[in-house]
């Protein structure tokens, strides 16, 4: 799963650039860099746990998500 965000530093001098960022290996101490200014984004050591636990909680809501959508019209209640 890739996401896009602006480039922060890009923004400051009036450009407009993106940044690909693939949410996984930010866990695995990868940076992802602007292609325009080759500024970096990577994730701070002490916001590992944080942040995986983040990305774990959205992973379930993914797959909840999915599943409802599988079901269509008569979702099975109290899911956890």
């Amino acid at each position: 799963m890739n996401i896009e965000i602006p480039c922060p530093t890009c923004r400051e001098h009036g450009r407009t650039s993106m940044i690909m960022i693939e949410p996984e290996l930010l866990l695995h101490g990868a940076h992802f860099s602007c292609p325009l200014c080759h500024s970096s984004v990577a994730l701070a050591v002490k916001s590992y746990p944080l942040y995986q636990q983040s990305l774990e909680k959205y992973t379930h809501y993914q797959m909840l998500t999915q599943g409802l959508k599988t079901e269509g019209e008569h979702p099975k209640l109290n899911r956890r």
